[in-house]
């Protein structure tokens, strides 16, 4: 267990969190992700590169919250479900899903990775599925349903089949604002929550001329597989700089996700970092001013939907 105690302010989000936990079946509503976002933004304190292991300071608030609420509420007297949930989360399914993209995010650090929206997602899937199950199937479907994304992938058509890309390029990207839950603590917390409200404040016909809807933008995710500069993706136009998640539609048919290179992230932090002679918050302005002109070229090659381009479009 974590040293350090939860603190009493997040009393009502750990409740919450363990509650979900216990009783849900899966699908995590907004506050729920507030929640773990709060619990997580805390537990970071500061930098998650250089601070404490924040994935694992949530885990120890947690089962602390529910030890104390099995003897105190009665309605927690049965934990059977917290307890497994929290075993299989964080002593299973994260190492493993770094174990099984050990070529894809080798370069990664779980620090980075698993913010409180990613380990909202992964418990999402979790209690999603069959818990009774042993606990390698269990683990193996969790990964399968947590890896939703691959991007844009130029396939070969032979003989009419179609070559699916690789199981392993599929990915989860890493989320850093989800709407009506909040921006994720971190080192691009500042950046993404300034862009977003720069691309709220854009004149409407810039953003229609973009095919970019900041109130459609469900999930604002970054890519964390590194930047091949051989791949053939890569040879798109503009593709490095991000683009909508061609797998993440609405039922009236836009896309929702909108996911950004990790790459583009870096320079701008760069500069942010290396700026010594400029006002902070100027060059911040500047950072989130060229992140949100970078969403919106992106976002206008792609186009809002899949009904955006015309079959003469390649």
């Amino acid at each position: 267990m974590s040293n350090l105690p939860p603190p009493e302010n997040l009393s009502e989000k750990l409740h919450r969190l363990a509650g979900y936990l216990n009783f849900s079946s899966g699908p995590c509503d907004a506050l729920t992700l507030e929640a773990w976002n709060d619990v997580y933004s805390v537990a970071v304190m500061g930098d998650p590169l250089t601070g404490p292991a924040a994935w694992l300071v949530v885990r120890d608030w947690i089962a602390e919250t529910i030890e104390k609420l099995q003897l105190e509420h009665s309605a927690f007297q049965d934990c059977e479900q917290a307890g497994r949930v929290i075993r299989l989360l964080w002593s299973e399914l994260l190492p493993a899903y770094l174990d099984f993209h050990r070529d894809l995010l080798f370069h990664q650090v779980p620090e980075l990775i698993f913010n409180g929206f990613f380990m909202a997602k992964a418990a999402e899937v979790l209690l999603s599925g069959d818990l009774h199950a042993e606990d390698n199937r269990v683990i193996q479907n969790a990964i399968d349903q947590l890896d939703d994304f691959v991007g844009y992938r130029p396939v070969a058509m032979l003989e009419n089949r179609q070559c699916q890309p690789y199981r392993h390029e599929f990915v989860r990207p890493v989320p850093l604002f989800i709407k009506d839950a909040g921006t994720s603590m971190g080192p691009y917390h500042d950046l993404i929550r300034a862009a977003m409200e720069i691309l709220r404040s854009t004149a409407p016909d810039i953003l229609q001329a973009a095919s970019f809807d900041p109130e459609r933008v469900e999930e604002l995710a970054m890519d964390p597989r590194a930047y091949d500069f051989d791949h053939p993706v890569n040879r798109r136009p503009n593709y490095h700089f991000g683009g909508w998640d061609d797998r993440s539609i609405t039922e009236d048919g836009f896309f929702n996700r909108f996911v950004v290179r990790q790459v583009t992230m870096e320079a701008l932090l760069s500069r942010l970092r290396d700026e010594q002679e400029l006002d902070p918050e100027e060059v911040l302005q500047e950072a989130a001013s060229v992140l949100a002109g970078t969403i919106l070229m992106a976002s206008a090659i792609n186009g809002w939907g899949p009904g955006w381009h015309s079959s003469e479009i390649t």
